[in-house]
Parts: structure tokens; C-alpha cells; sequence
């Protein structure tokens, strides 16, 4: 069964990332809290979608959201000082907390 649900799934990572995620991150950006969590049985691959792989072609929403978040750091240096601290929550998972330092 869940074989045959895989095999219907055409989306890529970059996919559901700017079709779902993008928004998010976008929104925490403006100042607004965030949530991204994914859930589901054992095995349905919660773990490859929110972590990828090595591979560069196949970013999970975690990497992708931190190069979304840097480059909008990178973009706006120049007018707003930021802080960005990261937490670690256990050995494969972790959240990042990012403040405008406006003044």
C-alpha cells in the first residue's frame, strides 16, 4: 500500500517548500511566529521532507528554509542588523529563533 502512495507522489522537495513552506518562512521573516511540523506514521518519510538528502538537487524543508532565511539576512544587512541563534532539541532535530535588531 504505501508503496503504491509513493509511486503517486510526483511533488519535489523544492515543490512542496514553495508551495507551503515559502510562506511561512516568509512570514516569520516579518515578524510573525511560525510552525512547520510534520507528522504521519512510521516509514511515510517525515524525516527525507524536512531533511533531504546529500544530495544538492534534493534539499529538505530545513536546509531550504535556513537559505531562505540567510539570504534574506544577506539581502537586507545593509538596513537592519539581525540575530539569528539556532537551539539544538535533540540529536536530529533543531529549530532556529531569528530577531530584527532594529535600534
Amino acid at each position: 500500500m504505501l508503496k503504491r502512495i509513493a509511486a503517486k507522489c510526483s511533488h519535489s522537495l523544492s515543490q512542496v517548500y514553495n508551495s507551503s513552506v515559502s510562506e511561512v518562512v516568509a512570514s516569520v521573516l516579518e515578524g510573525y511566529n511560525g510552525t512547520v511540523f510534520a507528522y504521519g506514521q512510521t516509514g511515510t518519510g517525515k524525516t527525507y521532507t524536512m531533511e533531504g538528502s546529500k544530495d544538492e538537487s534534493s534539499k529538505g524543508i530545513i536546509p531550504q528554509s535556513f537559505a531562505h532565511i540567510f539570504e534574506h539576512v544577506k539581502e537586507h544587512s545593509n538596513e537592519i542588523r539581525f540575530l539569528v541563534r539556532t537551539h539544538a532539541v535533540s540529536f536530529a532535530y533543531g529549530w532556529i529563533s531569528a530577531w530584527d535588531e532594529c535600534c
